[in-house]
């Protein structure tokens, strides 16, 4: 392909997959609705130098072999929620990749819960699609990433825009040489657009709520990699896994708390006690809302930071249950 490449003003999709590690978009271009407001994003192919250690006579190395292995996933998208009340968000198929299983209440709601279940049905991966432009011309690379499975991240803070991110593993997929057309950009492109801004984050100690200013939340995932071979992945990699969060950084974050003296009070006493607290936010536009409840956290022990206290927190079971609803990402 001739002419200049751009990742900037690119066009970035993502759609879930029907059959792990199969083109969700069956080759063409996306539709309308698979097109989302990326502010970042970046597939990136993973080839393994493979040397040799065989003893020579001299100080030059052996011939080296390159295996394909994945695809990394770099995404940082503006986190927007559902047009109309029971209608699915715009990330649904990020959070399903992120092992966020839905629940749709009919004209009301959908809500989106963290589960272990690799499962195609409530779980199921994602293909990513990148088209980076080519600068002398209405064409574009289509970089792909297939099966892809990832880490979620959230920062939200007080009347600021809603982002989510994260870093994802998919099966390999060889850069093209060929150029693609350019897809044509969706109608809520052609215009500004309103953002969505968070405009409460507390945190519930008891009754109590106190005040935060800015709150992150990470799932830390442990993404697996089976390995079988090129004949059933495209590469060394057959099947991305997400798995039990990583030893030591379980799901959870930490907040900013704003509220002086009394709010600081409470949060050291839950920390030293080991007392299970709530947190929640809410993000808005218009008549729409998300929000995020995490209604049992233990607290570790922060430090100031310009005159706020940064408390990191790690989310645990609710009380009497077991199932996944120690995180809830409800858009009504």
């Amino acid at each position: 392909m001739s002419g200049f490449i751009t990742q900037d003003h690119g066009i970035g999709a993502v759609k879930s997959e029907t059959s792990y590690g199969t083109d969700a978009f069956g080759g063409g271009a996306p539709a309308d609705t698979d097109v989302l407001p990326f502010a970042n994003l970046a597939l990136t192919q993973t080839l393994n130098v493979v040397e040799g250690d065989r003893l020579t006579a001299t100080a030059a190395g052996e011939c080296h072999g390159l295996s394909p292995q994945n695809t990394a996933v770099e995404w940082d998208v503006i986190l927007t929620g559902s047009t109309g009340p029971g209608l699915l968000p715009n990330v649904d198929a990020i959070l399903h990749a992120c092992g966020f299983a839905a629940t749709v209440d009919a004209s009301t709601s959908v809500s989106y819960s963290p589960t272990l279940v690799n499962d195609s049905t409530t779980t199921p991966s994602a293909t990513f699609l990148h088209y980076e432009r080519v600068i002398t011309s209405n064409e574009a690379r289509r970089i792909m990433a297939r099966g892809v499975k990832s880490n979620l991240a959230m920062t939200l803070t007080m009347g600021a825009e809603a982002r989510i991110s994260g870093s994802g593993i998919g099966l390999y997929n060889a850069y093209p040489n060929a150029p693609s057309a350019l897809p044509t950009l969706p109608d809520s492109y052609g215009g500004d657009q309103c953002a969505w801004i968070v405009n409460s984050l507390v945190l519930s100690v008891g009754n109590v709520n106190y005040p935060v200013n800015e709150l992150t939340f990470a799932t830390n995932w442990t993404l697996l990699e089976n390995m079988t071979g090129a004949a059933s992945g495209g590469g060394t990699t057959s099947r991305v896994l997400l798995t039990l969060p990583k030893s030591g950084a379980r799901f959870g974050g930490s907040f900013n708390l704003v509220d002086g003296a009394a709010a600081l009070t409470a949060a050291i006493n839950g920390g030293q006690s080991g007392a299970k607290l709530a947190l929640s936010a809410t993000i808005t536009k218009g008549a729409r809302t998300i929000v995020l409840t995490i209604p049992a956290v233990q607290l570790g022990i922060g430090a100031p930071t310009n005159e706020v206290f940064a408390i990191p927190y790690f989310a645990v079971r609710v009380d009497g249950t077991n199932g996944n609803d120690h995180v809830s990402l409800v858009f009504a």
